[in-house]
């Protein structure tokens, strides 16, 4: 039997902690600081919950949202307070992307796909937009309704883009995310640095 070889034709990128960094603590700080509890009780009391997925697939407004985080954190937001903290999550892109996917746009097509939501979609294009344009396509979940790691959110994104299972390597920072796409036969690898991109691409080569 021959040597079975992989063509790879297109990588997919998470963005977060992916393309640039974001942490929720300046954002347990900035609503420390507005709505008068303290840093520990918001980070101990605020939940990734069903309410934040329904928001990320455009499935609840912003106001739904606030309201609802109004309601699980005992506060009450002053105009712009929630959404102000809320985008205060995003910090530095990561050192050395850009370079890094300048390298990989020579040989590859590149795309990203990112769980997210209206009032961060319009952060990150502002913050970020810069980075975003090495991307042929940046699909995000509240846009197109699926988020990750649905099995039809992938299929989504990989039809739109007109490739195949087998041609894409995705990248992302969570597990569940990785484990999502490789349920499906989607080659994936799962991102703590610059180097796990470069040498998990490698592995695949």
């Amino acid at each position: 039997m021959g040597v079975r070889h992989i063509h790879i034709t297109t990588l997919l990128f998470d963005l977060g902690n992916v393309v640039f960094r974001w942490s929720f603590e300046p954002m347990f700080e900035y609503w420390a600081e507005t709505c008068g509890k303290s840093v520990e009780f918001l980070r101990s009391t605020f939940r990734v919950d069903h309410m934040y997925e329904k928001y990320e697939t455009g499935a609840v407004t912003t106001d739904e949202y606030a309201h609802h985080i109004e309601r699980m954190l005992g506060v009450r937001f002053l105009p712009d307070d929630f959404k102000k903290g809320w985008n205060s999550i995003y910090v530095e892109e990561t050192a050395g992307i850009d370079g890094l996917l300048a390298n990989l746009e020579k040989n590859y097509r590149l795309a990203a796909f990112s769980n997210t939501n209206e009032v961060h979609y319009a952060c990150m294009e502002e913050k970020y937009g810069h980075l975003f344009r090495r991307f042929e396509r940046v699909f995000y979940s509240h846009i197109i309704g699926l988020r990750k790691p649905e099995k039809d959110a992938f299929e989504y994104v990989l039809a739109e883009i007109g490739i195949k299972k087998s041609d894409v390597v995705f990248f992302d920072d969570l597990a569940e995310n990785v484990r999502g796409a490789q349920r499906i036969g989607i080659k994936a690898v799962q991102v703590k640095g610059l180097e796990s991109i470069t040498e998990g691409l490698r592995s695949f080569e």
